[in-house]
């Protein structure tokens, strides 16, 4: 197999994002880029220089209706969705070029998916802060689980504090007992049923930046177009708060010693091109 460049890598993301978009333009689903991918679409009009992959948004709603979409309809990419995949226990989607592999040794779900487009749905919370906090907050020892449950072997996190160490172990060794799929229904069952006119801040549960995440219902209500490597995809309207809330000066560039691809694992052709 022959690996993947940094613009080989993008390419096929381009690509992914492509027919992604245009399905969603033709189904009428919105979503917005998201993260490191909607700060490099304000800051640099396309990838962040050192990045090597693409994260999307999307409303519960139009997330499930994407997935049932993929179900009916045949498309150059394949999907991972815990809701139709055997064995995948992440809580966010992906859709990914058959034709590329990554090779690692460390999550059991990445196993599925070569280079792939990161879906993330949206969901609605409470009226007020505190306590759509306190709903975040009652998923995260399910959600620590959830997260070694898909590691195929405990490692050393990069910490040397020995009292945490003890606790990720403890975690991994509980989930080898624990059932993926329901951990997720579990977890998922604590909010996702929340409605729009019940709440007034949502986020996305699973994002890596937790409670930055809960934000203000209104950010995910409009959408525009903005330029990503040349192309129009779907931004939130008000992606200046969205960024600003995550990221802060989110126009600064971070330290040289940060500028680094966000995959610690080579991705390669499956077949030959």
């Amino acid at each position: 197999m022959k690996e993947l460049t940094l613009d080989e890598i993008k390419e096929v993301l381009i690509e992914l994002l492509e027919e992604f978009d245009e399905i969603c333009r033709k189904e009428g689903l919105n979503y917005s880029l998201g993260g490191g991918s909607a700060i490099g679409a304000v800051r640099h009009k396309g990838f962040i220089p050192w990045d090597d992959d693409i994260d999307v948004a999307m409303l519960r709603k139009d997330y499930n209706k994407f997935i049932e979409y993929c179900k009916t309809h045949k498309t150059t990419f394949k999907t991972c969705f815990h809701e139709t995949n055997s064995n995948y226990y992440l809580m966010f989607g992906k859709v990914y070029n058959p034709n590329t592999k990554f090779i690692q040794d460390k999550v059991i779900s990445a196993d599925q998916v070569g280079i792939a487009l990161d879906i993330f749905p949206i969901d609605y919370l409470a009226k007020d802060y505190d306590t759509s906090l306190k709903l975040y907050k009652k998923s995260e020892f399910l959600r620590n689980l959830l997260l070694t449950k898909n590691w195929k072997k405990y490692y050393k996190g990069k910490s040397d504090n020995k009292i945490l160490e003890i606790g990720r172990w403890m975690f991994f060794a509980l989930s080898r007992f624990l059932n993926g799929k329901k951990l997720i229904e579990k977890i998922e069952k604590i909010y996702i049923n929340n409605k729009k006119e019940n709440a007034e801040f949502a986020m996305c549960v699973c994002g890596v930046y937790e409670e930055k995440e809960i934000m203000s219902k209104k950010i995910y209500d409009e959408y525009m177009d903005i330029e990503f490597e040349g192309k129009n995809y779907m931004i939130f309207t008000k992606y200046d708060e969205y960024l600003r809330q995550m990221f802060g000066d989110y126009m600064k560039l971070p330290p040289k010693e940060k500028q680094k691809p966000h995959h610690e694992y080579p991705a390669y052709w499956v077949k030959s091109k």
